[in-house]
């Protein structure tokens, strides 16, 4: 996994977030040997990234580091768009209602169900920073789209007998079958 790891790192910087976020979670879980077994595939991916760098700029860059460097440090990014850091989960509760809202909410149940596993600390170490940052697009939340079932699974699971079987009672239905509806209209 450190080979995928650094060669997502290699392809999307962004990714970086997700894997620092997995990593520490495997530091904290004393997996020392996971732990260093990731962290050398992704260092090793990281040097061959460094290496198709210098064979294509004929110089040694790391572009991660200026990728860093002009769109954060140097406000690049942020000439780009500004919105307060609670965009993102306005835009997501107004795409689509009540589908986004729902889809939202389980979201973030399941972040707080899953709060022990690496991957769901990968998702939480990418989500911060683009929260914080002031440039926001939709498009920068993909790499997390198909972590949304799995979250939204583990939120179903953590509701209690009772909620669920509110939420499989008949008006439940009719509203979930009305968002099928409305998402196959809208599509």
């Amino acid at each position: 996994s450190g080979v995928m790891f650094g060669l997502a790192f290699v392809f999307r910087f962004q990714s970086g977030l997700f894997v620092a976020g997995f990593l520490l979670r495997a530091f904290l879980d004393r997996d020392a040997r996971g732990f260093g077994l990731r962290f050398l595939g992704i260092v090793l991916m990281t040097g061959l990234g460094a290496l198709a760098d210098r064979l294509g700029y004929g110089h040694w860059a790391f572009t991660p580091w200026n990728y860093f460097q002009a769109n954060i440090l140097g406000g690049i990014a942020a000439q780009f768009s500004n919105h307060p850091p609670w965009r993102y989960a306005q835009w997501m509760a107004f795409y689509l209602p009540p589908v986004s809202t729902l889809l939202l909410v389980l979201s973030c149940m399941g972040l707080w169900a899953g709060r022990k596993l690496n991957w769901v600390w990968g998702i939480g170490f990418f989500l911060v920073p683009h929260f914080i940052l002031r440039n926001k697009e939709i498009r920068f939340l993909f790499p997390i789209l198909p972590f949304v079932p799995w979250l939204c699974g583990m939120a179903w699971e953590g509701l209690s007998k009772a909620w669920r079987t509110r939420l499989t009672s008949r008006p439940a239905r009719v509203f979930l079958g009305l968002c099928v509806v409305e998402g196959a209209l809208i599509l």
